[in-house]
């Protein structure tokens, strides 16, 4: 049975440029970013083995789930949209330009060690450090849908085919370690 509402949505999906699905993943990566930050700092306040309160946990699980599913939805636009060729390359040409400049490639890595430090520093535990990893993940879909492909080439026989193993000593015994 299909639902009513998503012949409505395909159009509001659809007519969106890379930009602006950027800026709903950017958008998105905030939500995802802000309930782990909220989940971090509330269990600053109540330590392991007393309960939080239940609302500020289901307002981060909201707030959670609003952000992961419109990263999701976000990055599969994106994809879907580059893979079918929806845009032309006008259109792609500043998204792509921003995701080339070295701080990019460099950043998904500042995100996952400010993690670790977050991890080492904090007291709070792994759920904080995942403020700073979801939206390095991210952010490597996003660099990874937006990297042109060089359609020239066949990444199936990139590498060169398997050689047989071969050896000279096959079948003597194996010789004693020399001092």
């Amino acid at each position: 049975m299909r639902c009513a509402k998503l012949p409505r949505m395909r159009p509001l999906l659809k007519h969106r440029t890379p930009a602006q699905l950027l800026w709903a993943i950017v958008a998105a990566n905030g939500l995802v970013s802000l309930s782990f930050g909220a989940l971090s700092i509330v269990s600053r306040y109540y330590p392991h083995g007393q309960n939080r309160p239940l609302s500020v946990v289901l307002c981060s699980f909201g707030i959670f789930a609003l952000g992961l599913i419109g990263t999701l939805i976000a990055e599969s636009n994106l994809k879907n949209g580059i893979g079918s060729k929806r845009w032309p390359d006008s259109l792609l040409a500043a998204p792509r330009k921003v995701v080339a400049h070295p701080v990019f490639s460099m950043l998904p890595w500042m995100l996952i060690i400010a993690s670790f430090v977050y991890i080492i520093v904090s007291r709070s535990g792994l759920a904080g450090s995942w403020m700073f990893l979801y939206p390095a993940m991210s952010l490597s879909r996003v660099i990874r849908t937006l990297h042109p492909r060089d359609t020239n080439v066949d990444y199936r026989r990139r590498m060169d085919p398997p050689k047989p193993l071969q050896s000279e000593h096959w079948g003597t015994p194996p010789r004693p370690f020399s001092n």
